[in-house]
């Protein structure tokens, strides 16, 4: 009887069109959800501390885009806020360790800062380890340029990544 339930199921599967082909073909996108914590010099005698987060978007396996934004956590800029876009590069070393080169551009203000017009150009490289599949740790030197402002600046900072995978239907 149960041969018999097996070739009807066969059967109608094969009479109703139904096929692997049929199927729409699925595609793994990476992207990873940053919390960060970095810092600056604003002018020769005070610095600014930010939290933020960065979300970036795999083009491929390596190259990303993305948004980020950061508030002022202490201090006397609290209002501060900083927000854009960046493209970035991953590379994976033969020791295991995470390369990031990123290039962020954007505006920024607030909190009576010497921001001049706020234009933000913030190029960084990371260099990181992974703790698990999911989760990576990041060490950040970059350099923080208001275009025509008045803060000019190394920044340092530390990340906190979640890498999360979305299935898409491929696009012929």
């Amino acid at each position: 009887m149960a041969f018999f339930k097996s070739i009807l199921f066969l059967l109608i599967l094969l009479l109703s069109g139904i096929s692997y082909a049929n199927q729409p073909q699925l595609e793994k996108f990476r992207s990873v959800i940053t919390t960060e914590f970095k810092g600056y010099n604003i002018s020769d005698t005070e610095s600014i501390q930010l939290y933020g987060a960065k979300y970036r978007k795999f083009i491929n396996e390596n190259l990303y885009w993305g948004e980020a934004g950061y508030g002022a956590l202490f201090g006397e800029r609290s209002g501060y806020l900083e927000g854009g876009v960046f493209i970035g590069r991953f590379f994976n070393t033969p020791n295991d360790l995470l390369i990031d080169i990123r290039f962020f551009t954007g505006a920024g203000g607030g909190g009576s800062a010497p921001q001049g017009g706020g234009f933000i150009i913030h190029p960084t490289i990371g260099i990181g380890k992974s703790m698990s599949n999911s989760v990576f740790f990041m060490v950040e030197l970059g350099y923080m340029l208001f275009v025509n402002g008045d803060i000019e600046s190394f920044s340092l900072g530390v990340s906190l990544n979640l890498n999360s995978w979305k299935l898409k239907q491929r696009r012929d």
